[in-house]
């Protein structure tokens, strides 16, 4: 009787209330569920590809995905660009997550490659939307 009748609910918001909403709900579940499920079977990981899904996951709003693919990503030696690096940033900003935004900070140091201007105005930008001002004007000179 419970199942017959939730279906139910669920058929009434889909047709009249948000059908728009809740079919890009349950459109992002499944791209998410697939994109793991892709990353997961790869046999040979290439930053390209790895960029594309952890892309992918920040546009859907799935931005703690991302970081954990990022995580596997750098356990596998394959090297994140500079458009990775943004975007995690610009997720990282986005949930507020000052300690993973300044260890990405460091990541990028150590790396030793010069930054360019895209990754050096997201990092401008998350510490702006941390609340570390100081930080941020201090990298920005």
């Amino acid at each position: 009787m419970f199942k017959k009748g939730i279906y139910n609910v669920i058929y009434i918001i889909h047709r009249c209330l948000c059908r728009d909403v809740f079919d890009r709900f349950l459109l992002e579940g499944w791209i998410v569920w697939s994109l793991r499920r892709v990353f997961d079977d790869l046999l040979v990981k290439s930053t390209a590809t790895l960029t594309a899904i952890i892309v992918a996951c920040i546009n859907v709003g799935k931005s703690e995905i991302s970081l954990q693919l990022l995580r596997n990503m750098l356990e596998t030696d394959v090297v994140p660009d500079n458009y990775v690096i943004s975007s995690i940033l610009g997720a990282c900003s986005s949930l507020e997550y000052i300690k993973v935004g300044k260890e990405i900070h460091c990541y990028v140091l150590r790396r030793g490659t010069e930054m360019d201007v895209t990754v050096s105005n997201v990092l401008f930008d998350f510490y702006m939307k941390c609340g570390k001002v100081k930080t941020a004007r201090s990298d920005f000179d």
